[in-house]
């Protein structure tokens, strides 16, 4: 991006907070990641260009933003919905001081997860407000936002993006694909993010104007955002490859206990020494992908191990292997490639 496009990011996510109700006299804790991603740093730009007080925490334990909320008095904190769950999660064990508003985005916040953590972070009778944000690395910033108390949905900033739904079944599901209206220094002309939604068919009982979508459905690829960070079959094959006594076939099924995500590993093998097994997945994770298991540290998901007897695990010609179980509706059936994007009739 450009320094004068940073600048205006700045002004399109202070305005995006302001719209779901943050105050000037909030002080919110931004719990993002600052890594090679770049939702930490986007938000900082908003949080600075609209005036706060803010920390940019990034995604340190969530016990380190815990122990720090009475002693900065934060009133908002933002952060992916697992970490935030966990962040609650220590609160409803320990001890809290009241939250106004806490805000994720990069994944889908668990329904049920929402109501408990209004009632942990509530002031006496006042419910706390979760807020979540849609968007992407190649957005540079939030298509969609919630203004509103409607949890089922995003409405779109019409003045940065033109979003489409391609090729949508006859629900009206398809990918999202986005071109930037007011982008210079990377241009986008309907980019595919892979991810399934609709238009919604009906207004917002918020009252407010122009188009708005589902909550996400799933995606078109195999890729799942799960646990804290963006999951695929690639890594779970490298990680099993190198672990001796495992058979070819293998599936990792993401489902959810409560409002914590469990990672569910299903794979064959003639060892019995199953402790042993886990203990060298875990190493060869953390070696090969230490995020994954930062994130397990942190408390941010649970990892279960399945054991099936060689030959035992495929049912039919093709192993899907990864399923998210996670949310109420299954994907619609997408094509996994689209060869193109068809242009827009007259």
């Amino acid at each position: 991006y450009g320094r004068d496009e940073l600048d205006q990011f700045g002004q399109t996510v202070a305005t995006g907070l302001r719209l779901m109700g943050l105050r000037h006299d909030d002080r919110v804790a931004n719990g993002f990641d600052f890594s090679i991603w770049i939702p930490g740093l986007l938000t900082h730009y908003g949080l600075v260009t609209g005036g706060w007080f803010s920390q940019a925490c990034s995604k340190v334990d969530p016990i380190e933003v815990y122990r720090r909320l009475e002693q900065y008095r934060f009133t908002v904190v933002l952060g992916e919905p697992t970490w935030l769950i966990r962040l609650t999660e220590l609160a409803e064990k320990h001890g809290r001081r009241p939250l106004r508003m806490l805000i994720g985005g990069a994944e889908e916040m668990p329904r049920d997860a929402i109501p408990w953590m209004e009632r942990v972070w509530a002031d006496g009778e006042k419910l706390a407000k979760i807020k979540m944000g849609y968007g992407t690395v190649e957005m540079g910033g939030s298509l969609g936002f919630q203004p509103c108390d409607n949890h089922d949905g995003y409405h779109l900033d019409t003045v940065d993006f033109l979003t489409e739904i391609v090729e949508p079944d006859a629900d009206g599901f398809g990918e999202i694909a986005f071109s930037t209206l007011n982008r210079r220094t990377m241009p986008l002309l309907r980019y595919r993010t892979r991810d399934i939604t609709r238009f919604s068919r009906t207004a917002c009982s918020c009252g407010l104007g122009g188009p708005h979508i589902e909550r996400l459905r799933g995606r078109v690829d195999d890729l799942v955002i799960a646990s804290g960070g963006n999951l695929y079959p690639l890594m779970f094959e490298k990680i099993l490859a190198a672990v001796p006594g495992i058979g070819r076939d293998w599936q990792v099924l993401f489902k959810l206990e409560g409002v914590r995500e469990v990672v569910e590993i299903h794979l064959e093998t003639e060892r019995h020494d199953i402790a042993t097994l886990e203990a060298q997945l875990h190493a060869q994770a953390a070696d090969q992908y230490p995020d994954f298991i930062k994130n397990l540290s942190l408390g941010i998901f649970k990892l279960a191990i399945k054991p099936y007897g060689i030959g035992t695990l495929r049912e039919g010609r093709k192993l899907r292997r990864l399923i998210d179980l996670r949310y109420d509706q299954p994907p619609s059936p997408m094509p996994i490639v689209f060869d193109a994007l068809p242009m827009p009739t007259a």
